[in-house]
């Protein structure tokens, strides 16, 4: 097992790429944005649109959706064909690198923070959206507590602790996410398409197993990674936790209620 490796990038607690660039660069941009979003979803969106009718968003939404789907995909090859990031993984970041190697990587995982940065403010307008058509009971405590937690998770850790700790999740992520907007994409396509729904409860499985892949790495990541922060790993560990709970009392009140009353 290799010693620690300290990269360039990072100076007294910060790290010297993503601290210039947009969302990262300030303490209160990412903030705010979610400010406004609990604002909106939770008391001015609902307000707003008490006495008015639903707004017809179907183009929007189908094209929000297949953009999504192409985003997460495009992450999704991004990390499949990247032969570093496979080696980082499977060695819990105690991959013997040359210096300029990982060097480049590090910028590599930069890009990747801010991408999945994007990516979860961009998650954010579903729930807009389900409040400007008056869906207001999609509009969960797991549905904005996941959003919420994310963005927030995503950019303390890219702000103030980046690093590849995140490898295993934001892949894990990104693949659920691309089946996600597929499933969502088919359903704005409208009513002649729901036929082709039947799968809806296996995507809830897929997103309960995404979170039982990332407990497992995490924990194993405690003992054998070579300068993982152990206090991102338990908030990792702690947001996957919360999430797989949630998700499997959704699926059991949604999918499989009297069996579960019977036993």
């Amino acid at each position: 097992m290799s010693t620690e490796y300290t990269s360039q990038l990072w100076k007294n607690g910060e790290n010297l790429v993503l601290h210039s660039w947009s969302l990262f660069g300030d303490s209160y941009t990412v903030p705010l944005i979610l400010v406004a979003y609990l604002s909106f979803v939770v008391y001015i969106g609902p307000k707003f649109m008490k006495s008015r009718v639903p707004y017809n968003l179907k183009i929007l939404i189908i094209l929000y959706n297949a953009m999504q789907v192409l985003y997460n995909f495009w992450a999704v090859q991004s990390s499949l064909f990247e032969p570093r990031f496979w080696k980082n993984i499977f060695q819990f970041n105690c991959a013997q690198m040359h210096p300029q190697e990982r060097h480049d990587y590090d910028i590599l995982l930069c890009f990747g923070f801010w991408h999945i940065m994007v990516n979860k403010l961009l998650d954010l307008l579903d729930t807009v959206f389900f409040v400007l058509c008056k869906k207001q009971n999609h509009v969960t405590f797991l549905h904005v507590q996941h959003h919420v937690m994310s963005v927030g998770i995503v950019w303390i850790c890219g702000k103030y602790f980046p690093g590849h700790e995140f490898s295993v999740a934001f892949l894990c992520n990104t693949i659920v996410h691309t089946i996600m907007y597929f499933y969502y994409l088919v359903a704005a396509l409208g009513p002649a398409f729901k036929k082709y729904l039947w799968w809806k409860k296996y995507l809830t499985i897929i997103q309960m197993v995404q979170f039982v892949i990332i407990g497992v790495y995490g924990l194993a990541s405690l003992r054998l990674s070579c300068g993982y922060d152990h206090r991102i790993v338990y908030l990792i560990l702690f947001n996957a936790t919360l999430n797989f709970g949630l998700f499997l009392k959704f699926f059991l009140k949604t999918y499989n209620p009297k069996k579960q009353t019977i036993e």
